[in-house]
């Protein structure tokens, strides 16, 4: 019994070092990776600029109502936007090569090219980006064949949307409209415009 427990003790004492030594070299927990989520969607930021073709209609009043004749226009567009999180903001700047005929008013009264200054503000759903603006719009108006007799000026608003193609190249599509006036120098008498608008977009981002 008494060589028993002399064995016992021995192998506790060899033991019990590689006991603790087990204990101690057991391996710890690994520390879960940390997922760092970046914002989703595309990327908006940054310049870009594009063409676009654009269905003009609308109507002009000097006294009474005439309807402009439909106008499909190309056009240009340059713009630079800002992106914090999926809040998109920017402006642009926009020409369209209309000729506008006003239907019931003779053939010489024509709206000849527009040009457009609009700040914009959009959501970023991804690839797809839905924006409203608005802005500051100009334009010349031949008027009883005097070539640029007004000078039309008002403000624009309107909605669009964007679709990336890819990192470089997007689609889109807005609706526009814009209320100015101006006054006819050769006859003296004041004019307002109303010029609603249908734009396909292609557009480049740098």
């Amino acid at each position: 019994m008494k060589r028993a427990t002399i064995v016992f003790a021995t192998l506790l004492i060899i033991v019990n070092p590689a006991f603790a030594d087990g204990l101690s070299a057991a391996p710890t927990d690994a520390e879960p990776a940390v997922i760092q989520e970046g914002v989703a969607g595309s990327d908006w930021a940054g310049a870009y600029g594009g063409v676009s073709l654009n269905r003009f209609s609308g109507e002009a009043s000097d006294g009474g109502p005439y309807d402009y004749e439909p106008d499909a226009a190309p056009g240009a567009f340059v713009g630079y936007n800002l992106q914090r999180g999926r809040i998109v903001f920017g402006g642009e700047l926009s020409y369209s090569n209309t000729a506008m005929m006003i239907v019931d008013a003779g053939d010489d009264d024509f709206l000849n090219p527009v040009l457009d200054l609009r700040g914009r503000l959009g959501y970023s759903f991804g690839r797809t980006l839905v924006y409203g603006f608005a802005g500051y719009s100009r334009a010349k108006m031949t008027v009883n064949g005097v070539v640029d007799d007004a000078t039309m000026t008002g403000t624009s608003y309107g909605l669009g949307v964007d679709f990336a193609v890819n990192k470089k190249v997007f689609v889109g599509l807005n609706y526009s409209i814009r209320n100015m006036s101006g006054t006819a120098t050769s006859g003296g008498f004041d004019i307002e415009t109303d010029v609603k608008n249908l734009g396909l977009r292609v557009g480049l981002s740098f």
